[in-house]
């Protein structure tokens, strides 16, 4: 078995050390604090607001179908009863999710699947319309790539959005995009 996957499973959004999950008792590393005690700044209306990152995959259903309904995402329409109490079902299973928040608000997140080594891929960049161009799009996807640095990351979008994920560092890629339709959207 490579070193890499030696020890115990890797645990959600656990900090890496060396390509090995860092399994330091009571230490709190770098990635912890720069994720847990990142704070930023802006104004909106003529005050300043504080906003916070988190990494928790538990972001409340209501408050992510609220978000997705101000993004243009859903409607809600065609949302059944157990598809809004479930909105979290796929934050909750993805390797990595990085939430931003205006004191108990939901203002943006996204979501990751990754193998922690060769392969990443970002889902549902979002942040509600009136916080859009302020930076807190770039610094979720800027968490998620310091998660997994050495990862190549991929990112499905609209060509309207594509512009957006260049400015980021991201290049488009030769080749073909194949799916098979989801039943939640």
């Amino acid at each position: 078995m490579p070193p890499f996957l030696k020890g115990k499973n890797r645990t959600e959004n656990e900090p890496r050390k060396n390509g090995r999950a860092d399994t330091s008792a009571g230490k709190e590393t770098a990635f912890q604090k720069k994720i847990f005690s990142a704070q930023g700044m802006s104004r909106r209306k003529g005050k300043t607001m504080e906003f916070r990152f988190e990494t928790r995959k538990d972001l409340p259903s209501g408050q992510l179908m609220k978000l997705f309904t101000a993004v243009g995402w859903t409607d809600g329409r065609k949302t059944t009863t157990a598809m809004a109490e479930n909105f979290n079902a796929p934050f909750l299973r993805s390797t990595l999710v990085v939430s931003a928040w205006e004191g108990e608000t939901l203002i943006g997140c996204v979501r990751a699947l990754s193998d922690g080594i060769i392969s990443s891929v970002i889902f549902d960049l979002a942040v509600l319309p009136e916080f859009q161009g302020r930076g807190i799009g770039k610094e979720l996807i800027k968490r998620c790539r310091e998660a997994f640095p050495d990862s190549q990351w991929l990112v499905e979008t609209t060509a309207e959005r594509a512009g957006y994920y260049e400015k980021l560092g991201f290049k488009g890629e030769e080749g073909v995009f194949l799916s098979l339709p989801s039943k939640w959207f």
